[in-house]
């Protein structure tokens, strides 16, 4: 939240705020599964609602312009990505070594298992404009 009011602060009235973030699932991080969970967490990634995206945006004073769901681009990127490691394997092995692969390719399934199976992962376009005469939130006026 903090980030989208210094964000509000930065840019002049008009500006535009342009968002594209993963999330998770409509329901809360609560109810995702437990691999997923276990990836994000430890790594200090917290996801939030789509939902709960677009409301702390508007909360720190912008206009929504638009906003949409864009998991289905996401899960072709990934598919496309996995079909690129798995053909590339023998490079990838003599680069980076097997285990290195078989982590990748691990992580790659998970990330398309989250999308497709679990739909744990998602994609969000944010759209949004500061108003004209807007001033940040908690200043004077």
């Amino acid at each position: 939240m903090d980030l989208f009011n210094k964000l509000f602060f930065a840019l002049r009235p008009g500006g535009i705020l342009f968002i594209v973030d993963y999330c998770c699932k409509d329901e809360g991080i609560e109810t995702c599964s437990s691999t997923f969970r276990s990836y994000f967490q430890p790594r200090g990634i917290e996801l939030c609602s789509a939902a709960q995206y677009k409301a702390d945006v508007a909360e720190a004073g912008f206009q929504i312009v638009e906003d949409s769901d864009e998991t289905r681009k996401l899960k072709l990127c990934t598919e496309e990505e996995l079909k690129k490691l798995s053909e590339g394997k023998d490079n990838f092995v003599k680069t980076f070594g097997d285990s290195n692969y078989k982590e990748m390719h691990g992580l790659w399934k998970s990330k398309a298992k989250w999308i497709t199976h679990s739909k744990d992962l998602k994609l969000v376009k944010i759209v949004a404009c500061k108003p004209l005469g807007a001033m940040p939130p908690g200043s004077p006026r």
